[in-house]
């Protein structure tokens, strides 16, 4: 017998749904302040190639220190991150 029952989720993977919720949301918000005070994100700045910064290369964007972990984009995507990855993606415009 299985131990969790159709429909529920362990609590590890629920931290790990928040943390890379949590994870898009400061993306943005580093986003927003760097461009209004531009300046620039060291660890962001090794994405950025002749266009700029990519969306998906933001999802890849790692930096412990920033609180900042990866995401894929179908992750991105899901209907509980939605809003937090059209924020992303709006702050990149």
């Amino acid at each position: 017998m299985s131990r969790y029952s159709k429909g529920e989720t362990s609590q590890a993977k629920l931290q790990e749904k928040q943390a890379k919720t949590q994870s898009l949301l400061i993306k943005t918000i580093l986003i927003k302040n760097a461009v209004k005070d531009n300046r620039s994100i060291p660890s962001l700045d090794a994405h950025r190639s002749k266009r700029g910064v990519s969306f998906k290369s933001v999802l890849a964007w790692v930096d412990p220190k920033l609180d900042v972990t990866s995401c894929s984009y179908n992750t991105s995507r899901e209907p509980y991150n939605i809003e937090y990855s059209d924020q992303l993606a709006a702050a990149l415009d």
